[in-house]
């Protein structure tokens, strides 16, 4: 059953979250996760009649704001001038948009979004005298794809953890067009919990992690491995051979609340001195290593697999 499959990724993720509360379905108030699974999958048993995305937007509407921002101009200048944009708002808890090279099929896969609305409601704030902040209405980027099906990995462009297709360099321009579509939907932020290092690496040019000590270990890592080659550090990451250099212990990555702030309330929240000095302690308390010898090893065992 593809609605219970979602609600248990859904909770199984959030269950590594430290700070991340989901409250309820912005337009769907119903959709509570303190509701049992049974209760949670019968309301899933509801669907949005209108097909509208995010509650607002039909396809030919969309089809004018990519338009409009440049999207299938991008496409086009990079041999994509005949996208095929499909949108499936017909689940209340997710919609997904997704974009194909001329035809509907996996290998002609271009873009793919599963965004979701929700209310966060932070369980911890790092800030003293922000504590009013609570149910922000966000949108969760719950999975965010953009590859060039015709391409093929190489020495120059090698694979990273859970990548099936190399990148097609627009991935900033469409996390702001998400960005677009999150305000004009009246939400207060945009919201990822990026399941590896590179995904919060990505984003980290337009998001920060709620915990300032989570994005002073990014900052940090950063530092630390900006003279390696970047499918280096992110096995390195996944296959548990990032250590901190002072303990000699491995350094796991932990899935954690990634925001673009929309509102100002957000944005002050990452803009406030202490936040920032949160920030800059974290950073300059760690320091970080590869086990190299663990992580040829790892690399030589698994091979291709993981993509």
């Amino acid at each position: 059953m593809e609605n219970k499959g979602l609600l248990e990724r859904f909770l199984a993720k959030t269950k590594k979250l430290k700070n991340f509360a989901y409250v309820r379905h912005e337009r769907y108030p119903q959709l509570d996760l303190g509701l049992r699974d049974e209760d949670f999958l019968y309301e899933l048993a509801k669907v949005n009649p209108t097909n509208l995305f995010l509650g607002r937007f039909n396809h030919e509407e969309l089809d004018s704001v990519f338009r409009e921002t440049g999207l299938w101009k991008m496409l086009a200048e990079r041999g994509f001038d005949k996208p095929l944009l499909i949108i499936d708002a017909s689940n209340v808890l997710e919609h997904r948009l997704s974009i194909y090279d001329e035809v509907e099929h996996p290998d002609r896969l271009l873009i793919e979004v599963r965004l979701r609305e929700g209310v966060f409601r932070p369980k911890r704030c790092f800030v003293p005298g922000m504590e009013d902040i609570t149910d922000v209405p966000m949108v969760l980027i719950d999975w965010l794809s953009i590859q060039d099906p015709r391409k093929d990995f190489s020495p120059d462009r090698p694979r990273l953890v859970h990548q099936r297709k190399p990148g097609l360099g627009i991935f900033y321009d469409f996390a702001k067009l998400v960005d677009l579509l999150a305000v004009s939907v009246g939400k207060e932020a945009v919201m990822d919990i990026p399941e590896h290092y590179h995904g919060a690496l990505l984003y980290s040019k337009l998001f920060h992690f709620w915990e300032p000590a989570m994005e002073g270990k990014l900052l940090a890592m950063k530092r630390d491995f900006a003279s390696l080659p970047l499918d280096k550090v992110t096995w390195a990451v996944f296959l548990d051979c990032c250590l901190n250099a002072d303990t000699g212990e491995v350094e796991k990555w932990q899935p954690s609340e990634q925001i673009k702030p929309v509102s100002d309330r957000i944005k002050a929240y990452f803009k406030h001195r202490e936040y920032k000095r949160q920030v800059e302690d974290a950073f300059n308390s760690l320091r970080f290593r590869i086990d190299e010898e663990k992580l040829a090893a790892a690399r030589k065992e698994i091979g291709d697999k993981i993509g």
